[in-house]
């Protein structure tokens, strides 16, 4: 249920009080079909980070791309929770967030205090810190595959003739991109273990009509941090990278809804 928290203003001490007291810091292990509760350690890793937070050698190393999958989960010890980032879903948005709200001073991604704010692998954030509140924000599948064919073909990204979002949704690997395939991953990929077994507290949804507002107004009183509800109340959540989704979702051909409803299927 969402905790009920004041309009504008101070947090209620009571509201932080019972809101800690009532966090689940377990993370999960699969017990045959079942999950169950268990220490949190490295092997909490979310499937799509298995492998790919560490390079297998110092030439795979030097020659990684760009993106830095070592800064996929944001880290507060200050606050004592861990956002893990599934891609195409205001990960960025929660990270500049988190860095105007925390930081002093922010140089590129880094925050000047590193206990406060601070990016890294989600497998190292787990196993030092498996008792803090984690989360994470999915979105509906069909909005999530726009966002990331227009991603996909931005100018820095795109390396050869752009398609109809029609012909990417039916085959992703027509359009030549530098963007990484990580962008079209389940996003169960991301937030569950390699048994199935989630790997966060919380999944909230990045939607309309209210949903996404209350689900970050449940997050930030699982924080508990003053500065941040007020930054939420007084400027509102910042959203990067965002753009209309709703004329390509009615553009798609039954062929392609079916190729999307496949890929996505345990998600659906």
């Amino acid at each position: 249920p969402t905790v009920g928290l004041p309009d504008h203003g101070r947090m209620d001490a009571s509201v932080v009080a019972s809101v800690t007291a009532s966090m689940n810091t377990s993370c999960f292990s699969g017990v045959g079909d079942q999950c169950s509760a268990s220490p949190c350690d490295a092997a909490q890793t979310p499937k799509a980070y298995m492998g790919m937070l560490q390079a297998k050698s110092d030439i795979n190393r030097r020659q990684a791309p760009k993106f830095d999958f070592q800064g996929q989960c944001a880290v507060s010890v200050k606050h004592r929770f861990i956002f893990f980032h599934v891609t195409k879903v205001a990960g960025t948005s929660f990270h500049n967030f988190f860095r105007k709200t925390m930081c002093k001073k922010v140089e590129g991604r880094k925050c000047d205090d590193v206990e406060a704010f601070q990016l890294m692998g989600c497998g190292p954030a787990v196993e030092k810190h498996g008792d803090f509140f984690k989360f994470a924000f999915v979105r509906h599948p069909f909005s999530r595959a726009v966002s990331s064919w227009q991603n996909a073909q931005w100018t820095n990204f795109v390396q050869g003739p752009r398609i109809p979002f029609n012909e990417w949704a039916m085959d992703p690997s027509k359009l030549k991109t530098k963007l990484m395939a990580m962008h079209w991953y389940s996003q169960n990929e991301f937030i569950t273990t390699k048994g199935d077994c989630p790997v966060v507290d919380f999944v909230g949804l990045l939607a309309g009509g209210g949903r996404f507002e209350r689900d970050l107004e449940y997050v930030l009183g699982k924080i508990g941090s003053e500065t941040l509800w007020r930054e939420w109340k007084t400027h509102g959540f910042p959203r990067e990278n965002s753009g209309s989704e709703d004329r390509y979702k009615k553009e798609l051909s039954k062929e392609a809804k079916g190729m999307i409803k496949g890929a996505v299927a345990e998600e659906l």
